[in-house]
């Protein structure tokens, strides 16, 4: 997928260190946009920066937990210095609790931590670069929300009200800042191959095959397209979300799932 308009811009990926992250901040890198990686591990992040640039592309890695507004801050300014703008913010960021939980047996700090960094963390990366975006009444932000968010799953309650936040932050922030020409859509990824779900298919004891090709139960909904996304599938979708090909579209909610969320 070629998007033109993309060439130049500065997009902002936050969890962009590795999994569904790591393939936005490639995939804005190979259409030629200026690309910043955030995450709370500089390694992998750094990782991800010197693969961009390697590729002849310009990329940046700030270290920021964007769920403490005082770095979210100095990230911001940080890449406003590097830059001089910012065109894309995609809030990726998030994680699930450690181990899956009932509600009876959840801590408030595992709770807080979760919605800390999913939710509040949005809400913090929107708020300082949506200021600057007003200034020049333009850009674009993209959610990466979850089937989760739609989808209730049993021992994940923290992940699936962070999710479901997200999705309507997503819808308000919008009509926040249509007048500002800032749209904001969300991308809500079904089941992804990356190492968190490897790492979880590692302690059920199923295989990556086995995953794909036998029940889907244990992830609530059958994906109907028969296999499980890969993190450029969920890129895709953010690409064209924040691009010219879709300006007239804004707070919604763009589901790749595989139709999981159909059953």
């Amino acid at each position: 997928m070629e998007l033109p308009d993309l060439k130049g811009k500065v997009a902002v990926v936050t969890g962009g260190g590795s999994g569904i992250g790591r393939a936005i901040a490639d995939g804005f890198a190979a259409q030629g946009a200026r690309v910043a990686v955030l995450g709370r591990t500089a390694e992998r992040l750094e990782a991800a920066a010197e693969g961009i640039t390697g590729r002849g592309a310009e990329a940046v890695a700030v270290t920021c937990d964007v769920s403490d507004e005082d770095q979210v801050q100095r990230a911001v300014a940080a890449i406003l210095d590097r830059f001089g703008q910012i065109d894309v913010l995609v809030n990726n960021a998030g994680f699930a609790a450690a181990e899956p939980a009932p509600v009876t047996e959840t801590s408030l700090a595992e709770w807080n931590r979760v919605l800390g960094t999913t939710l509040s963390g949005a809400m913090l990366m929107s708020k300082h670069v949506a200021r600057s975006m007003t200034v020049r009444h333009d850009g674009a932000i993209v959610n990466v929300t979850s089937l989760a968010g739609k989808l209730p799953r049993a021992g994940m309650a923290p992940y699936c009200a962070a999710k479901a936040g997200l999705e309507h932050l997503t819808r308000v922030l919008a009509l926040e800042l249509a007048a500002d020409h800032i749209r904001v859509n969300a991308v809500s990824p079904g089941t992804t191959r990356t190492e968190h779900l490897d790492g979880n298919l590692d302690r059920a004891g199923a295989s990556y095959d086995e995953r794909v090709t036998g029940s889907l139960a244990r992830f609530r909904s059958p994906i109907i397209l028969g296999r499980v996304s890969d993190p450029e599938d969920q890129a895709e979708a953010v690409l064209f979300m924040a691009s010219a090909s879709a300006s007239f579209i804004t707070g919604q909610i763009l589901y790749v799932d595989g139709g999981a969320g159909i059953i």
